[in-house]
Formats: structure tokens, sequence, C-alpha cells
């Protein structure tokens, strides 16, 4: 009797130890684990800090270069204005010259058609005839002033304002000219400048749409980055 209770005994004692080791070794394997995920979360939450490190270097420097793009657009835009105001310039002088022009040769057609009727008057022509036979040298005798019939005079001053007007419209014409020339000049750089400023508008958009896309990508990542590395502090604590 004595003998079976002491080997019951032992029999207790060894599942004792059996448990105990049990035991430890679960209480062991908790800890691997722990110690495991501890290193996995770590491993993962630097890969996710180095991608999105990589990212925002990234978004930097898509940044920067949409930056550039929008510099070149907006340069070549106030370039465009400025022949766009230059062409503007040049249109309305050659208008300005144009109606000047216009108005010398309306004034031209008017006074030859006044001189013509002048000269063809039986007046005038009375004038002519007495200038001719010297009929007017008395007059001019006794009043220097005199010069001819009221008619001779009339044509005179016809003749001159004609003279005056037809040198308006000579300078008109070359002042048309210029302008002309200068506008059709501003017009053409005008046109090959709005076309550089429409294609680089399109590049600089692009860009920027990219950089966009790549900071939100940036912003993701940092986000994600930042909640694993609190999960891997996290780990860090419960090992």
């Amino acid at each position: 009797e004595i003998a079976l209770h002491a080997k019951r005994r032992v029999d207790k004692l060894r599942q004792l130890l059996k448990e105990c080791e049990e035991g430890a070794n679960s209480a062991q394997n908790v800890v691997n684990t722990a110690m495991t995920e501890a290193k996995i979360s770590e491993k993962r939450a630097s890969e996710t800090e180095a991608r999105a490190a990589r990212a925002a270097a990234n978004a930097q420097k898509d940044r920067a270069r949409a930056e550039e793009e929008t510099r070149k657009e907006e340069e070549l835009e106030r370039q465009a204005a400025a022949l766009h105001e230059q062409m503007l310039e040049a249109a309305g002088k050659e208008k300005d010259s144009k109606d000047r022009a216009d108005k010398a040769a309306m004034m031209i057609e008017k006074l030859n058609e006044q001189i013509k009727l002048i000269e063809s008057s039986s007046q005038y022509l009375k004038e002519k005839q007495e200038m001719s036979d010297g009929i007017y040298e008395e007059k001019k005798e006794s009043n220097k002033n005199t010069k001819g019939g009221k008619l001779h005079a009339k044509l005179v001053t016809k003749l001159e304002e004609r003279r005056t007007f037809m040198e308006a419209l000579q300078q008109a014409t070359a002042e048309m000219s210029t302008a002309s020339k200068r506008r059709k000049l501003t017009q053409e750089a005008f046109e090959n400048k709005a076309h550089q400023w429409k294609s680089q508008a399109e590049t600089a958009s692009k860009f920027r749409k990219i950089s966009d896309k790549s900071s939100h990508t940036a912003e993701d990542l940092a986000e994600h980055a930042e909640e694993e590395r609190e999960a891997a502090n996290l780990r860090k604590i419960a090992r």
C-alpha cells in the first residue's frame, strides 16, 4: 500500500513536471511569436517609411518640374501679350494713317472738281485772257497786292490747298505702309508666340497633374508609414 502510494506521488509529480514543461514551452512560443511579429512589423514599417521617403522625393521632383513648366508658360503668355499689344498699336496706327489718307484723297478729288469748274468758267477764261493781254499790268502798278482777277486768286488758293493735301496724302500713305508692315510682322510674331504658349500650357498642365498625383501618393504613403511605425512600436512594447 505504501509502495502504491509512493508510485502515485511519483506519477503526479511527473505529470506536474510535464505540465510545467509544456507551460514553459507555450510561454516561450508566445515570446518567440511576439518577437517574430515585432521583427516583421519593424521590417514592414521600415520598408513603408522607405517607400514613403522615395515617394516624397519624387513628389518634390515632380512639383519642381511642374513649377518650372508653369513659369515657362507664364513667360510665354507675357511675351504673347506684349506682341498682341504691339500688333494692336500697329493696327491702330495703320487705321489712323489710312483714315488720313482717305480724307486727303477725298479732299484732293473735291478740289480737282472745284479747280476744273473754275478753269472752265467763262469768268476765269475772261480773266485769263485779260491777263495775257496785259490789261492787269496797270492794276499791278497801282496796287501791288493785286494778282489777276478774283477767280484767278481763288484758283491759286485751291491749287495751294490741293498741294497741301497731296503732301498730306503722300505722308499718310508712307506712314500707312510702315504701320502695315509693322502690323503684319507683329501679327506673325504674335501668332507664333501664341502657338508656343498654347503648346507650353498643355505641357505645364500635364506636369501639374503628374505633380498632384505624386503628391497624393506621397501623402497616402506617409500616413501608411506612420500607422506601420505606431504598430511596430506597440509590438516592441508588448515584446
